[in-house]
């Protein structure tokens, strides 16, 4: 009941299911809790977005676009959702405001999340339904994707799209294939491989590393070859290795598997598979092609590169191995590799330093504002303009749009930076906070901030110091001035 959200009455019917055991429950029958309650709406708006589908020519023409073909829509669930007007005549008629809202899915006034979109139910890997996602047809929305918001029922950190129907293949073919996308996981079903799951942000977290353990130890990923897929491939690494999982890259040459089976066959995508290769064969290639060996600043990067992708690896004879390829290709000797490795160093790190980084309490601050910036609507709306002047990260005018004119949050927010270097950052914060599973805390976040106001105003009065030492006259009047004022406010 804890470990997946289940009621008493779930695990019951669930339990005398498996063992075939006759019983009287009836899923059907009046819920007992709000999970209850939710599910069971959930289900209903299931029923609706798919006879939506049927009758809106529009959305399945769009299907027909995308090869989504009708058994695609059975097996999946994929419905769409309606105009506003239709969505919201529908739910005042069942009566679902108050299990609507708890759902995530409606407001108070029973305005949908998603309209005119694509909807494709999200089930864990039991095959409980726990929220849906919504693609537009509009190629311009930034928002391509709308998922169910957060909660105890829906997490999308712990779940793997598609995992419920994949998890039976996996255990008999003893493998899994991670994707990036719905729409890919289909038509990877579609073609016979029925082992294949989709991440639902943007990289594998710990989560999703122990659920897929308990299929297989063989992992093939195969994420789009763009910069965002190789970032997504090393953000994942981590998780997959501390489970003592072989990692195996599949490459499809700048396509993702929906368009992949445009030109070629299912064989051909057999063939690639088999010739899926070790995640550290995959990238001593990529870094021949992105350092320059001939040169000791871009032999160093190279080397601290592929160092952070071996230093999670727990099989010892693996990491000697290619410990003895990074030497032998780079031309450094295998102490220095075992150097780079270890370092403990936290791989968070190496991103973006934040400022004021020698003081390990504002870094903890600066991390945590940002974190809950991202990942918490309530926190920013209460006081986004204050970190504005508080934060470093938050000059980029990027980061400060996406944060201001949308509700997005966690990855659905950092997918919208384009700015490699501070996307990597909040990434690692996502990953390294939700992991940990740290709750919104008002009062201690206060703290945080009231550490921040007060870590600026003595950098501010240290610049004030420096500058009075070569200053007289009218501009050393000022700065007093501002000096004596800061030193009041510094509590």
């Amino acid at each position: 009941m804890k470990h997946e959200h289940l009621s008493f009455k779930e695990v019951i019917i669930e339990k005398a299911n498996e063992l075939q055991i006759p019983h009287q429950f009836s899923t059907d029958a009046s819920v007992s809790n709000q999970m209850d309650e939710i599910r069971e709406f959930l289900n209903q708006l299931q029923l609706k977005y798919s006879e939506w589908l049927t009758n809106n020519p529009s959305a399945r023409d769009y299907c027909k676009e995308r090869q989504v073909t009708v058994e695609d829509i059975q097996t999946f669930g994929i419905g769409y959702a309606e105009k506003i007007s239709h969505q919201k005549a529908w739910a005042s008629t069942h009566q679902c405001q108050k299990t609507g809202r708890s759902s995530g899915l409606f407001k108070d006034d029973l305005y949908p999340l998603l309209s005119e979109r694509l909807t494709f139910p999200i089930h864990n890997s039991r095959g409980i339904l726990v929220g849906f996602s919504g693609r537009t047809f509009d190629s311009s929305n930034n928002a391509k994707y709308i998922n169910s918001p957060e909660s105890a029922l829906f997490s999308k950190k712990k779940l793997l799209y598609g995992l419920h129907l994949a998890k039976k293949d996996a255990k008999a073919l003893d493998q899994i294939i991670v994707v990036e996308g719905y729409v890919d996981v289909i038509a990877m079903h579609r073609h016979g491989f029925k082992q294949t799951v989709a991440v639902m942000g943007t990289a594998l977290t710990n989560f999703h590393a122990k659920e897929l353990a308990k299929y297989t130890k063989n992992i093939i990923l195969m994420f789009d070859s763009d910069a965002a897929g190789q970032a997504a491939i090393k953000k994942s690494l981590p998780a997959l290795q501390q489970e003592s999982l072989t990692i195996k890259i599949c490459v499809l040459e700048g396509k993702d598997p929906g368009d992949y089976f445009l030109a070629n066959s299912a064989s051909n995508m057999s063939q690639v598979i088999k010739e899926a290769v070790h995640y550290m064969d995959y990238f001593l290639v990529v870094s021949q092609r992105q350092f320059d060996y001939s040169k000791s600043t871009e032999k160093s990067n190279a080397v601290m590169a592929l160092g952070e992708l071996l230093k999670y690896e727990k099989n010892e004879v693996i990491k000697e191995h290619y410990i003895a390829m990074i030497s032998q290709d780079v031309g450094v000797s295998k102490s220095v590799v075992h150097s780079v490795l270890n370092n403990d160093k936290p791989l968070a790190d190496t991103q973006v330093q934040p400022s004021l980084k020698t003081s390990s309490k504002y870094k903890k601050s600066e991390d945590m504002v940002l974190y809950f910036l991202i990942a918490n609507l309530e926190f920013r709306r209460a006081h986004f303009n204050e970190c504005c002047e508080l934060i470093d990260q938050l000059r980029s005018i990027e980061l400060c749009e996406a944060l201001k004119n949308n509700d997005s949050i966690d990855y659905d927010l950092v997918e919208k930076i384009s700015h490699s270097e501070i996307k990597k950052y909040l990434l690692s914060l996502i990953i390294k906070f939700s992991e940990v599973n740290i709750n919104y805390n008002k009062k201690e976040m206060e703290e945080y901030l009231h550490l921040l106001k007060q870590g600026k105003l003595n950098q501010r009065v240290t610049e004030i110091k420096q500058l009075l030492e070569s200053e007289n006259g009218p501009e050393e009047k000022k700065l007093l001035t501002e000096l004596s004022e800061l030193i009041k406010k510094i509590k």
